[in-house]
């Protein structure tokens, strides 16, 4: 049956709301022509950027309301080139001011915010990728202020994102504008990523456009792979650390016709078991995983962007006390947990144009899922099974004056869920007739139907409005309404505002396995609605020039009030786990600023500060959220030097104080309900040449560790034991060192 259903998939129209556009660009200079490297190619509609390679190529992709694009050069002027109906660029500047002697540097920026989307878009290039290992996508975050990465629990040490002061599973998460992570990978997904496979990020706050679905509530990140048509010929990267972490990632490129294939290989280990705060318990778990991904992508004369793939992930991951790896599982005292995941992906989306003068265009995707998860900790078990299918058509009709665009389209997920949560509340594995069995399988069907429709005076104004209806599986229809407005004051203040409603079925134990880490008692008080909030908010963005140099500064404020929401309770009992809807209110408001300098050629530093104030209804009582600072801080200094050989990267960051549930009875000491505030620190240096470059670097450099994490750590069955109170690192400094390679298309 499974076979069929990926042949079925396989053999859906297969197209795609965007498409690659390609081309050089040059610069003339006393009657000269010479390949512009780091020239910036925008389009302002979708905020998507680029910059040229060393020979002055580019490629990049465009959405279908991208009727224009930028390209500026230091010390060249600038040009607006209109591109719909085209697939390749060739652009020549004219060199600004006519000197006797021009020295043009450029370098690409490794973050920016984008001036010209309607949208608040905060774009991390591979430049930005490449300042910290980013072995994964949960570990691509460091060095950025919007996105947070915390750990979740002291036992499978796994990393979870939040924003805006909620957690990551409220930011809808996409591969290339496809559904990425999400249903039972929604947190292992982000591990399951491996970093050198990114090729950028794309960071928007607040509600998406309605075209890409309904789940977007605090945010969107786009994750843009590696595309074959833009890929090296070879890259290889390898990487190891002080905990005996080993990893190994490359991907090679072959032109067979037309069509250009990409083969992505990653895998990596970690072996060693480590336990540096001396509670018997495993700090990070044991693992093995594997990745893989092949994909094909074939551009048209005629502008028609088509791509096929398949990506396959797999890993096993084991933890628990030192008793359960050193001596015998068996052991009364031996507290063991298996994460095993197997995960299968195909997909495929293309654009046709239907007329290339004018740029009405017909995209469809497709995304076919089967995931295996089993999970076991404990005497308890999580087995869980998931099958999705999705497809999305997309129609788009621009005016002769590329001012107004008009958007609509339909889209359908099929997913069928098989979980079943098998819990031990006794804590002997021989009395199967206590155990609490939870059967949480079920059929998500969600046709949708979605209307945009975007207007940009190509100067000054754009705004976006557009709604859709996605008929639920509890047999309703919601509305999701949203808005964006974007005004210029100056060519260097922007303002945004943007408003509207998302919503989301949620998994109450996929997504909270960290707290299944202790002998609390499960409870479902009632049954789950799907989750829905409004999100509304404000972004100013200023760029300006001091002493010479380019600096940049960012205000947002956003506000998220929810309307229904899943309430995970760990403070009615420390003893119990209470999932139920929400009885009263839930908001959070987040306000954060930013500020980049470039102090000297070759020096940047960049500075941040984030307030949030996330609040909810527990049992009857309105409370902060657990494991929500309130305060965050950023503090990232990178300097390049010696011809841009060298470049070193240092951050440091600030998280303070977090509110922690009410455990004191589990506890013989002193319980704080409130968190220490802690600083961490990661620097990396990297050497890089043009085929090859070599880094190392450190992670938590302060040495700051959360004492005594795991709670009841003596007895992992009694009734004391809990692992899921984290609110700060639970591993030491860790050092690390690497290399890239490639070799580049001819």
């Amino acid at each position: 049956m499974k076979i069929l259903f990926y042949l079925f998939l396989l053999f859906l129209p297969c197209a795609a709301s965007a498409q690659t556009l390609h081309g050089s660009i040059y610069g003339r200079a006393a009657d000269k022509l010479q390949p512009l490297s780091g020239a910036l190619v925008a389009a302002p509609a979708s905020g998507f950027a680029v910059y040229s390679d060393s020979t002055g190529h580019f490629e990049m992709t465009v959405a279908p309301n991208d009727s224009v694009v930028y390209v500026s050069f230091m010390g060249f002027a600038g040009d607006t080139i209109t591109v719909k109906g085209k697939s390749q660029l060739n652009v020549t500047l004219d060199q600004a001011v006519n000197l006797k002697e021009v020295t043009v540097k450029g370098r690409r920026d490794e973050t920016f915010i984008s001036t010209l989307n309607t949208h608040k878009t905060e774009v991390i290039s591979t430049e930005g990728l490449q300042k910290n290992a980013c072995c994964s996508l949960a570990e691509s975050f460091e060095s950025n202020p919007s996105v947070d990465a915390t750990t979740s629990d002291a036992v499978t040490g796994s990393k979870q994102i939040q924003m805006l002061g909620l957690s990551g599973t409220y930011v809808q998460m996409q591969t290339d504008l496809l559904p990425g992570i999400r249903g039972l990978n929604v947190i292992t997904g982000l591990s399951d990523l491996p970093g050198p496979f990114v090729e950028s990020i794309h960071i928007r706050k607040g509600p998406g456009s309605v075209a890409n679905g309904y789940d977007a509530i605090t945010g969107q990140i786009d994750v843009e792979m590696v595309k074959p048509l833009k890929a090296d010929k070879l890259f290889v990267n390898g990487y190891a650390d002080s905990d005996s972490r080993m990893e190994l990632n490359a991907y090679t490129r072959n032109d067979i016709g037309k069509w250009a294939a990409l083969t992505m290989a990653h895998g990596s280990r970690l072996g060693q078991v480590t336990d540096m705060n001396g509670d018997a318990f495993q700090d990070k778990p044991t693992f093995e995983r594997l990745a893989f991904v092949h994909r094909w992508q074939h551009l048209s004369e005629m502008g028609k962007n088509t791509e096929l793939g398949v990506k396959w992930n797999y890993s096993d991951a084991e933890t628990g006390n030192i008793d359960a790896h050193l001596e015998d599982r068996n052991l009364p005292s031996a507290y063991f947990v298996r994460d095993f995941n197997n995960r299968q992906e195909v997909f495929g989306k293309t654009c046709l144009a239907l007329d290339h003068n004018h740029g009405n265009e017909l995209g469809l995707q497709f995304t076919g899922v089967h995931h295996e998860r089993n999970m076991s900790f404990g005497h308890s078990r999580y087995d869980a099974e998931e099958l999705t299918g999705y497809a999305n058509a997309l129609f788009q009709l621009l005016s002769r004056n590329n001012k107004h665009t008009y958007r609509f389209g339909a889209s359908s997920f099929f997913s069928r869920y098989t979980e079943i949560l098998q819990h031990n509340v006794t804590n002997d594995s021989t009395d199967f007739a206590n155990d609490l069995t939870y059967d949480l399988s079920r059929d998500d069907v969600i046709p949708g139907v979605f209307a945009e429709y975007t207007y940009d005076n190509l100067k000054k104004f754009s705004v976006i409005v557009g709604l859709r209806g996605d008929y639920t599986p509890t047999k309703a229809v919601i509305p999701t309404p949203r808005l964006h407005m974007r005004y210029k004051f100056l060519d260097n203040l922007v303002l945004r505002v943007s408003a509207g409603t998302g919503w989301r079925m949620p998994h109450p134990v996929a997504e909270n396995l960290h707290f299944m880490m202790s002998t609390r008692t499960v409870v479902f008080n009632e049954a789950i609605n799907p989750e829905q909030a409004v999100n509304f908010g404000m972004n100013l963005t200023h760029a300006f020039t001091l002493g010479g140099n380019d600096g940049d500064w960012s205000l947002d404020i956003y506000r998220t009030d929810f309307i229904e929401q899943t309430i995970v309770d760990v403070d009615r009992s420390p003893y119990e786990l209470h999932f139920s809807n929400l009885h009263g209110k839930s908001y959070s408001n987040s306000a954060q600023v930013q500020v980049k300098q470039e102090v000297f050629d070759g020096l940047v530093l960049m500075a941040a500060a984030k307030w949030n104030d996330a609040r909810t209804t527990y049992n009857g009582q309105l409370l902060r959220k657990p494991f929500s600072p309130e305060w965050r801080g950023l503090f990232n200094a990178a300097y390049v030097f010696l011809n841009e050989r060298v470049k070193l990267d240092a951050t440091a960051q600030y998280v303070g104080p977090q509110r922690v549930p009410d455990v004191s009875d589990k506890v013989h000491h002193g319980w704080s309900l409130q968190s220490k505030p802690y600083w961490k620190v990661l620097a990396q240096a990297t050497y890089q040449r043009p085929m090859w470059e070599v880094y190392v670097g450190g992670e938590n450099l302060t040495g700051f560790m959360q004492h005594d994490p795991v709670i009841g750590a003596g007895q992992p069955f009694g009734p004391s034991f809990d692992a899921a109170m984290i609110w700060g690192p639970v591993t030491g400094p860790m050092a690390y060192a690497g290399f890239r390679f490639k070799l580049l298309n001819k």
